[in-house]
């Protein structure tokens, strides 16, 4: 912990810091360097946080709220179906915009220019009016009117439009609230807060298209959420199973259904005609060995872990993830420069969530 950062922070919110660090990291190896190093990065955050909110309560374990019933011995059959299958037989998805889909494109285009992006938003009314909202909210204070995406794109930069319109599409898209076993509010700061933390550590590991990996990070949890909307009854049993069997609730849905919401999700975005990277980076950012030789499932693996480490909102599960040895050693970081990487993040989290949630 970085004792002159830590300066005056009152002794009672470093107690309580370490509290809740130690929940948040109760199943990882903190014998790890890489989680020991994560673990005084969680304690020095939550301090400081403490310190400025004081009454800002800890984060639940569990989506859910209070204690849920015990599982249910059995399933039905129903609830047991591949991914795919549930996707199809169980859900009614929102239809992709065609907005979403040209910006993809632009993603996977290493030669678009602002212009191009500026294009692209231009063509739905809805998202520009949407950033031109945002760019002339309080948050950023221009001293004059932005009345054109084009100078939005000038004033901001390319990176943070980009950002900003992938994020807030999404946000429109999946505006339904899973409220019932976490605040959308809550799932969304986690997910921005994923996606800025895979765009910087692909920007440190000197990767090619680091918004690629932005976007990777944003959906990563996006199957968890279609869960909480769609299959709620589904939801509340792995919700019990692993509240009453003290499991993670990734490790209840592997034990439930055979497969995690990373699989299921990645079902979603191939059924959407999603580019592979993205799919590959979304089913496996908890087991990034399986993701067939792509970087983006290394980087948002890494992205998801840190994120839980600040305790940036929550997809339903407040627990650090464990650590893929092989997939640290292969993004060839400097452990040393965690706090500083982990710094970054919560500062840019700070730029992208002020704006969005105005």
């Amino acid at each position: 912990m970085d004792d002159q950062r830590m300066k005056g922070v009152p002794t009672q919110c470093l107690q309580e810091a370490d509290k809740r660090a130690r929940e948040r990291f109760r199943m990882v190896n903190l014998e790890h360097p890489v989680m020991e190093k994560l673990f005084a990065v969680s304690k020095e955050f939550t301090a400081r946080d403490l310190a400025e909110a004081p009454d800002r309560q800890a984060p639940r374990s569990s989506g859910s709220p209070g204690v849920p019933r015990r599982p249910a011995e059995s399933l039905e059959s129903s609830l047991t179906l591949g991914p795919l299958e549930v996707l199809v037989s169980e859900i009614k998805l929102p239809a992709v915009p065609q907005v979403l889909l040209e910006l993809l494109q632009l993603l996977e285009d290493q030669s678009s220019s602002a212009r191009d992006l500026a294009d692209v938003i231009r063509l739905d009314t809805g998202l520009a009016s949407t950033l031109l909202r945002i760019v002339n909210s309080a948050y950023y204070s221009f001293p004059f009117p932005i009345d054109t995406i084009d100078r939005a794109v000038t004033l901001l930069g390319t990176r943070e439009i980009a950002s900003l319109a992938l994020s807030s599409t999404f946000l429109k898209m999946f505006k339904e609230s899973p409220a019932r076993f976490i605040p959308l509010e809550s799932f969304w700061k986690h997910s921005i807060c994923c996606g800025s933390a895979a765009r910087i550590v692909a920007q440190r590991c000197g990767l090619s298209n680091p918004e690629r990996h932005f976007l990777a990070g944003l959906l990563h949890d996006i199957g968890r959420l279609v869960m909480f909307v769609h299959l709620p009854e589904l939801s509340e049993e792995l919700m019990a199973v692993a509240y009453w069997k003290d499991v993670s609730l990734r490790q209840a849905e592997l034990e439930v259904l055979g497969y995690d919401h990373g699989r299921f999700g990645a079902s979603l975005l191939a059924n959407w005609n999603f580019p592979k990277t993205l799919t590959m980076a979304v089913q496996h950012h908890h087991d990034p060995g399986e993701g067939m030789g792509f970087d983006e499932p290394r980087c948002v693996h890494l992205a998801n872990i840190i994120s839980t480490t600040l305790g940036a909102g929550s997809s339903g599960d407040d627990l650090v993830p464990p650590l893929d040895t092989l997939a640290w050693q292969e993004l060839d970081l400097d452990i040393e420069t965690l706090p500083e990487i982990v710094d970054s993040i919560h500062k840019e989290l700070k730029t992208l969530l002020s704006p969005l949630t105005q």
